[in-house]
């Protein structure tokens, strides 16, 4: 077979792309003259054999896969009384909803970062704006006898409050 340079064989990149666009086990199949069982098998050595694919379309192609072979599988088993078939069925569906739950753990991870940061961002923001705000009314505090200390103190306990409130809230 052909090699493209990515590692890939011309029919390996035919099998991806048809996959990627959404067309079907049986529609791969007949393109690539498979049995459309071997086309999830086929999805599957491919994605496990480069590292050019990112996570999600590793996952994407997993799933397409996946979602073929129980195709095929469910086609199969509701027109006979074959025990193996509907356990292979079974097991693909079984197989398909834990790499969902991984994917939605994945998703939630990132999420939990990304909001981290941007609580971080936003804490720096309103420090960097307490202290700007303290600055341009140094003047003024001098004379009110207001101690800095003090009024940084205050603000300090009161971010803590408002803190407590936000998280009793979620909870």
């Amino acid at each position: 077979m052909a090699n493209t340079g990515t590692g890939l064989t011309l029919r390996d990149r035919t099998l991806l792309q048809m996959a990627y666009k959404g067309a079907s086990a049986a529609e791969i199949g007949a393109e690539l003259q498979v049995a459309p069982e071997r086309v999830a098998l086929e999805l599957d050595r491919i994605t496990k054999s480069v590292d050019w694919l990112n996570d999600l379309q590793r996952y994407k192609l997993a799933m397409s896969g996946l979602q073929s072979l129980i195709g095929a599988l469910r086609d199969k088993a509701e027109s006979g009384a074959d025990p193996q078939l509907v356990k292979s069925y079974i097991d693909a569906l079984r197989l398909t909803f834990e790499q969902i739950e991984k994917q939605a753990e994945r998703v939630d991870s990132q999420i939990e970062r990304v909001e981290g940061a941007q609580a971080r961002k936003l804490m720096e923001i309103v420090d960097r704006s307490f202290y700007l705000t303290l600055g341009k009314l140094e003047a003024r505090l001098e004379g009110s006898g207001l101690p800095k200390a003090e009024i940084e103190a205050v603000f300090r306990e009161s971010l803590l409050t408002i803190a407590r409130e936000y998280d009793e809230a979620d909870d």
